[in-house]
Parts: C-alpha cells; sequence; structure tokens
C-alpha cells in the first residue's frame, strides 16, 4: 500500500510540473511569440541576417520607400529621398530599433499570434504599410541639413500625422561605408540612432512657452506685471545674459521678444516646485512614450531639486540641465497652435477617421462627427421644441447653479468658472471633483445619463464647461443641461453657437469674469428673462436642417468606406485561419448596412 501511495504521490507531483510547465509555455508563447518568429535565424523572414521579405512600406501619396525585390529589401532610388527616410523606415539589418522595419516587423511580416507568418508562406510577400510621411517634404529637410548632426520634424498639429522625420548623420544602405562599425574619429557617433524619437537637447529658448505656462496658472497678476530689461540681469549669485536691450516690457512682450531677462525673473518667482510641476503636466519625466503603439519616444526630463537661485533662473529659459526630446517639444507647440489640445503624434497612416473639429477634410479621409449622435433620437426631438410651460418650470427650481465634473485634469478655466459664478450664490458640486454636498454621481452607473439630468432638474442653471477648448469640441454638457430645463452657462467650443441656439444659453466663451458675473446675476434676479431663455428652442429650425444634413452625411461617409464586394473582401488581405470565421459570420449574419446600424445607433 505504501508503494502504490509513493506512486500516486510521484505521479501527482509529475502532472502538477506539467502544468506548470505548461503554463510557463503558453505565457512565454502569447508574450514572446513574436520574438522568437522574428528571429533572425527565421529563414522565412532572413536572409544572412536581413530582412528579405516584407511588405512594402509606402508614402502618404503612395511613393515606395522600401520594397521586396528578388529575395532582399530594395530601397527608393532617388538618393535624397533614400537617405532622409532611413532613420525612419529602418535598415534590413535591424540595427536602426525605432525604424518601421524593426518596430513594425510583425505588421509588414504579417505575423499573427494564431497564425504565425501565414500571408507570408502563402502569398510570399507581407502586408504594406502606409506611413504618413511625405518623402518630397524628407528629401528637402534632409537637403537642407547639408551632413550637419541634426534633426527636423514635421507635424500636422490637427491630426498628429508627422509628415517630415529626418535625422543625420545617416548612411547610404546601397554604399554603406566599410569603417562605420570601426572608425573612433565620432564621425559615425549616432549614426543609427533617430535622433527626433531617441534624442535629448538642450531646449533653449522654446522652454519659455512652458515657463510662460507654469506663470499664466501660477502668478494670478502676471498679465499686470512689468519687467525692465538691460541686457542683463542679476539672479542669485550671479547674471543672466538676454540677446538684446528690451527695456520695460510686459509678459507678452517679453514673450514675443523672447526675453531672457523678464523670464529668469519669472523662474524665480515661480520656484523650482511650480516650474517642475507644470514641466511634468506637459510631460516631462514621464514614462517613455509609444510612437502608433510601437516605436518608444524617450523622455524629456527636469530635476530643479538642487537648483541654485541662479540655476533657477537659467532653467526659466531652456538651459541648466534640462533636457527635451524633439519629438515632445514638437508635440507641445503643436497643442499650442491647437487651441491647447494635445494630439499624439502618429507615423502610421489611417485611412478614415471622425473628429470633432470643424473643417478638417485631408482629401475626404476626416469627418466631423455631429455632436447629437451622443444621445438617442427621443433625447434630440425636443431640443427642436423649447418649454411651452417656463413658469411651471420656474416653480420647480428651488436651487440657483450646479456643476457636476468628475475629472480634475481639465482646462483650468473650468473650475474658475465654479468659483466665478460662486461669487454670486452658492454652487453646489454634485459630482467627485471639488464636491460639496457629499453624494456625488458616479460616471460608472449604468443610468448616469438619466441621472445627471434628474440632478440639474431642481437648478436654474447650470455650468456646462468642456474638459478642453477646441474648435467644434461639444459634448453632452450642454445637451444635458437643456434637458434638465436649466439655463447653461457654457464654456468651450467657441463655435458652439454654430450647433446651438445663442439664445437659449449663457455663451461664457470670449467673456471676462466681471462680464459673466453681471450677466448670470441680471438673468437670475429677472424671472421673465429665465422664463424667455428657457421656452427658446434650444436648437433652431436651420440648424435642426443643417444637423440632419450632417448625420446623412456622416452615414454616406461611412457607407461609402464599404463598396460592392463581399464584406468579407472588404477587409485588408486575408489573414490565415481566422478569415474564414469572420467571412462566414458576415455572410451569416448582416449587411454592412446593418453592422453600421448597429454600431452607431445603439
Amino acid at each position: 500500500m505504501k508503494s502504490i501511495s509513493r506512486r500516486a504521490l510521484v505521479l501527482y507531483l509529475i502532472m502538477i510540473l506539467f502544468l506548470v510547465g505548461s503554463g510557463v509555455l503558453f505565457f512565454n508563447l502569447v508574450t514572446h511569440s513574436e520574438e522568437w518568429a522574428m528571429n533572425k535565424a527565421n529563414k522565412h523572414l532572413y536572409n544572412s541576417g536581413s530582412l528579405a521579405t516584407a511588405g512594402d512600406i509606402l508614402d502618404i501619396n503612395g511613393t515606395v520607400l522600401v520594397s521586396t525585390k528578388d529575395g532582399s529589401r530594395s530601397y527608393n532610388k532617388d538618393k535624397s529621398i533614400r537617405l532622409g527616410t532611413l532613420h525612419t523606415v529602418g535598415d534590413s539589418s535591424g540595427y536602426i530599433a525605432s525604424g518601421v522595419q524593426s518596430a513594425f516587423k510583425d505588421d509588414i511580416t504579417g505575423y499573427s499570434l494564431v497564425d504565425g507568418v501565414y500571408n507570408l508562406k502563402r502569398y510570399g510577400k507581407g502586408n504594406d504599410i502606409k506611413l504618413t510621411l511625405n518623402a518630397k517634404i524628407c528629401k528637402v529637410a534632409y537637403d537642407a541639413l547639408k551632413g550637419y548632426k541634426g534633426t527636423v520634424g514635421v507635424m500636422n498639429y490637427k491630426t498628429g500625422e508627422l509628415i517630415c522625420i529626418v535625422s543625420t548623420p545617416t548612411f547610404d544602405v546601397y554604399n554603406k561605408p566599410e569603417d562605420i562599425h570601426t572608425d573612433t574619429s565620432g564621425k559615425y557617433e549616432g549614426i543609427y540612432m533617430n535622433r527626433f524619437f531617441s534624442g535629448l537637447y538642450t531646449p533653449g529658448s522654446t522652454f519659455k512657452v512652458i515657463t510662460a505656462a507654469s506663470a499664466i496658472e501660477n502668478i494670478p497678476d502676471i498679465y499686470e506685471q512689468e519687467f525692465v530689461c538691460k541686457g542683463k540681469i542679476q539672479i542669485g549669485e550671479g547674471y543672466v545674459i538676454c540677446n538684446g536691450e528690451h527695456g520695460k516690457i510686459s509678459f507678452e512682450q517679453a514673450l514675443n521678444k523672447s526675453c531672457n531677462c523678464a523670464f529668469a525673473v519669472i523662474a524665480e518667482k515661480l520656484g523650482t516646485q511650480a516650474l517642475t510641476t507644470t514641466a511634468e503636466r506637459i510631460g516631462f519625466n514621464s514614462a517613455k512614450n509609444l510612437i502608433s503603439g510601437k516605436v518608444y519616444c524617450e523622455k524629456s526630463r527636469i530635476n530643479l531639486s538642487n537648483a541654485k537661485t541662479l540655476d533657477l533662473g537659467w532653467a526659466g529659459i531652456g538651459q541648466y540641465t534640462t533636457l527635451i526630446n524633439p519629438c515632445q517639444m514638437l508635440t507641445i507647440i503643436s497643442s499650442i497652435a491647437n487651441g491647447g489640445e494635445a494630439i499624439s503624434p502618429d507615423l502610421n497612416l489611417f485611412d478614415y477617421a471622425c473628429s470633432f473639429d470643424r473643417g478638417l477634410s485631408l482629401s475626404g479621409r476626416i469627418i466631423r462627427k455631429p455632436p447629437v449622435l451622443f444621445f438617442k433620437q427621443h433625447i434630440f426631438t425636443p431640443l427642436v421644441k423649447g418649454c411651452d410651460s417656463p413658469d411651471m418650470e420656474l416653480k420647480k427650481k428651488n436651487k440657483f447653479c450646479n456643476f457636476i465634473y468628475a475629472n480634475p485634469d481639465a482646462h483650468p478655466r473650468r473650475d474658475q468658472l465654479f468659483y466665478v459664478i460662486g461669487q454670486i450664490r452658492h454652487v453646489d458640486s454634485l459630482g467627485p471633483h471639488l464636491n460639496n454636498v457629499g453624494n456625488d454621481i458616479s460616471r460608472g452607473s449604468q443610468n448616469w445619463r438619466e441621472l445627471l439630468v434628474s440632478m440639474k432638474a431642481p437648478y436654474k442653471f447650470s455650468i456646462a464647461a468642456e474638459n478642453a477648448s477646441f474648435l467644434g469640441y461639444n459634448t453632452e454638457k450642454l445637451i444635458s443641461s437643456f434637458q434638465a430645463r436649466t439655463v447653461p452657462i457654457y464654456w468651450g467650443d467657441s463655435s458652439i453657437t454654430e450647433d446651438y441656439n445663442p439664445l437659449a444659453f449663457v455663451n461664457a466663451n470670449g467673456l471676462s469674469d466681471d462680464e459673466l458675473i453681471d450677466m448670470v446675476k441680471h438673468i437670475d434676479e429677472d424671472d421673465s428673462l429665465w422664463c424667455k431663455m428657457i421656452s427658446e428652442p434650444p436648437i433652431t429650425e436651420s440648424q435642426s436642417k443643417k444637423i440632419s444634413e450632417e448625420v446623412e452625411n456622416f452615414y454616406d461617409f461611412f457607407m461609402r468606406i464599404f463598396d460592392n464586394r463581399p464584406i468579407h473582401q472588404k477587409k485588408r488581405a486575408p489573414c490565415g485561419f481566422w478569415n474564414g470565421i469572420y467571412k462566414n459570420f458576415f455572410e451569416r449574419n448582416a449587411s454592412p448596412l446593418l453592422i453600421f446600424e448597429r454600431f452607431f445607433k445603439r
């Protein structure tokens, strides 16, 4: 019996070890399968350590940057294009780690966890990939650099599309220097590094926009302050030198003239903590960012913990020990051009997209999503009609104004409205952010939209501020206030009157605090005026007609994506076993229109 028991124990142990081993193998298969499949020993993909078989890499205009010919990778014939795009495209040997051929190798080889390199084995080629790059612009940038060490980046600040990325020094893959790995003179230093993504540089005066942002946020009277520039100024134990003698200047003039003296003084007033906090909120010292989910972008760095007063002055003008990544700097500047909204840089060209932005089409690839599509038809329809009995609604209003938000990191103007309107009468904050009533609304609730309306209903006014000010960007903030029959106090989209009746709400865009207080106070004290605003239709007839056209165009935009081919063919190239599953599902269950309606009209 003892012998049987021991054998059983051994078997149990073997089973446990087998299960543990299987679990470890499965975990490694899921997490590291791509690395195994992409190993340079895989002769399906590599020839003598170089990528030999993969899809084409094209620029935004369809110019082929890299393709496969006769079992090897072939690059663009134009030498300047070839050299100017090399660090983005990458070399077939994989030395340029941030290049598309390395970072996107699973995409261009057609690899998937389930099917492996199915496409490659079946069709002899991986998937093509289209980049946001414009090869002609990269060529101009490369020629302009004239061999100097540096980088050039150009981004569409509305979409995040990276139009130009050039890094030098570089090399010609068709005439690679024989001493590239042995030279000790330094002429090939950083030759495999894409300086745009991986470089770190002293920001200099470009950092002044960050110092300026910190000043606006932390120095209440910054716009009233004056600075004196005599070409240099003493800060602590030393001097900061300026690029000129600007005399007596305002804060705005200091930024316009890039005055070192003024910004050194501003940095001193801010202190190390405030300046560091602003920089970190913008992205300094954060984890590495991924571009298009594939390419690592080196984090920018700021450390003022040991900074003396003079060091802080120099830090305010982008000197001292601060370092910034070019891609991140471009993102910061783009956010300023975009009205404060930062768009993530993207390298992989999208086919179609929805946007809030008005008038942005990019050759028909982008369409604005009408705000009313956030809501169901039974919600939208009453908005075309004003309140029939405003006097009865007024009798229900036993409270002044509400503020319902959860996100603490929105534009500062939103919270400012809470305090400004609070100067008239007490404002109830019903959400988690700045809550002053106890229980708060939870967005995670299944019926949170209905709950939002019911919580607003007892109030005469609702602060309806967006999380950011962005042309065309307006969400449920205004509509839920209209549903509750309150007068919205709106801030955010400067073009909001194109979507909604300006007579039905208080438009705080462009109003000073005093002007806003006077307007809201006047409406609050004049019942007839409040009733008149409530009786106004939130959406006029002309706006309703325009919205209907926008919705129809929106549907048409998506339906044009689907052509007359069978739906399983509307996707990109077939990908192994699962393609048949998807094909059967779509053919059995749904037409393109039905799928679309289910998605957008749920």
